[in-house]
């Protein structure tokens, strides 16, 4: 009887697993296939407050609904450099991308609502 309670825990864990991981993914939102209209570069030299210290600020023809105002970009990213090559080049050459964003980031003090970027994929 105790083998067979543990088996009963043990499966139980597994499947409440997937739904962890699965609740752990929704903050990452995809804009769908969109076109780049504007890009915003702040040197943060006039900021007291640090709020857009370099950040890039992507705005697309369409958004999805949790990133209204648009994406942002750090240099703190690990893959700043690689992205923004990505964004400059989709957008000087009018390409389509798809932008997935962490609704859950938003950009401070901006009273928009800006998601950080996590990946662009260009078509």
């Amino acid at each position: 009887m105790k083998n067979f309670k543990n088996l009963i825990t043990l499966c139980c864990s597994f499947a409440i697993f997937p739904i962890a991981i699965s609740t752990a993914n929704a903050a990452v939102i995809s804009s769908g296939k969109t076109t780049i209209t504007k890009i915003v570069s702040y040197t943060g030299a006039v900021d007291t407050d640090n709020s857009t210290r370099g950040d890039m600020l992507i705005l697309t023809v369409t958004a999805p609904a949790g990133c209204t105002s648009g994406f942002w970009l750090h240099p703190s990213n690990v893959g700043y450099n690689n992205t923004l090559s990505v964004l400059l080049s989709a957008f000087h050459t009018k390409s389509t991308v798809s932008i997935n964003a962490d609704d859950t980031k938003l950009l401070p003090d901006t009273g928009g609502k800006f998601c950080r970027i996590d990946s662009v994929e260009l078509y």
